[in-house]
């Protein structure tokens, strides 16, 4: 099969490796879309550790092509998607229903063979089916809606409270999505680029504010009755989001870190913590929200297609991450798309 690895840092090369076989338990996936997410860009660029060569791709759907001993979840010509990561099974936290804390996790693209490829196999129970009505160019975003979604729940927002997403990225625009599905008002969304925010309006934003302008600050009061916030949620992938979100979630208001950044958090006043009595937490995956994920795209009440902005070929994927690199303030979201 046709498959881009990863050899070392910024060098995708095309390779023909042998087809997967199912063992038990198993499946074999016809890949359909691949998205191209900040971790599989963080990967390629060396900013995470991998054992090379490996293949990427985390974010997909497909048809179940093979079926190994002792499944009977999904059958042959299913079409499903695969969560991007699985625990082990046996470690401390596993056995304790916290496979996202796993001690030595399983991780397309990071551990094993991810599905910039034909073929790829995958345990069946993470597979999960989906929609046929539901195009491959909008399937691959179901874990991209499951991890936001356990933000929202991680963040405890609750009906008429007001948010702040910070960042107006593909992850901040599902983020935001879902606070206004789940009763926040208003919706606000923060960013530099003015044709992002406008997106952020056309998916459900009710305000939007570009941080570059004179007293920015003023208009999230303006829109919070004057005291800011009840939840930050930072989606920039900047640490000095960190510090900004203290300044404007109000007393007693929640962060949620959501984004993945090996950054250092600089001149942080950690008394504001105490002076605000904040809660400032983090956020890990999408463990157990990929049927609800499914079920917000397949209901149609999330927007997906409008926020992919390129499609590439699976042996253009060596430019399709040139391009996301040096043409960042184009790019909203990538998807490879299969023959």
């Amino acid at each position: 099969m046709k498959a881009i690895q990863l050899i070392e840092p910024n060098v995708l090369i095309e390779k023909n490796l042998p087809n997967p076989t199912p063992s038990a338990g198993e499946v074999v996936i016809k890949v359909k879309s691949v998205g191209i997410c900040g971790t599989d860009v963080g990967i390629y660029r060396g900013n995470m550790e991998v054992k090379y060569p490996i293949v990427l791709g985390h974010e997909f759907c497909g048809y179940v092509v093979g079926i190994g001993d002792g499944v009977t979840n999904v059958k042959i010509g299913d079409y499903v998607i695969s969560e991007p990561s699985w625990g082990c099974g046996v470690c401390y936290y596993c056995q304790r229903g916290t496979p996202s804390y796993c001690c030595e996790p399983r991780m397309y693209g990071r551990t094993c063979d991810g599905a910039l490829a034909e073929y790829v196999k995958s345990p069946a129970r993470i597979i999960h089916k989906i929609a046929s009505y539901i195009q491959p160019i909008e399937a691959q975003s179901v874990t991209s809606i499951a991890t936001a979604l356990r933000g929202i729940k991680r963040s405890n927002l609750k009906v008429g409270q007001s948010v702040v997403i910070q960042g107006p990225g593909y992850s901040g625009l599902n983020l935001a999505q879902l606070a206004k599905i789940s009763g926040a008002s208003p919706v606000i969304v923060t960013g530099t680029r003015d044709t992002r925010l406008e997106l952020a309006k056309q998916v459900g934003a009710d305000v939007v504010v570009n941080v570059n302008e004179t007293n920015w600050q003023n208009k999230i009061l303006e829109a919070t009755n004057g005291r800011g916030p009840d939840v930050v949620i930072e989606a920039t992938g900047r640490p000095d989001a960190i510090p900004q979100a203290i300044d404007m979630v109000k007393m007693g208001g929640t962060i949620l870190v959501f984004s993945v950044t090996n950054g250092v958090v600089r001149e942080l006043q950690a008394v504001k913590l105490y002076q605000k009595d904040i809660s400032l937490i983090g956020n890990k995956g999408g463990y157990f929200e990929y049927g609800n994920a499914i079920e917000f795209l397949e209901s149609g009440i999330i927007k997906e297609r409008e926020m992919v902005s390129h499609t590439f070929s699976l042996c253009d994927t060596p430019q399709a991450f040139d391009f996301a690199i040096n043409n960042k303030s184009e790019v909203m979201r990538s998807v490879i798309l299969f023959d």
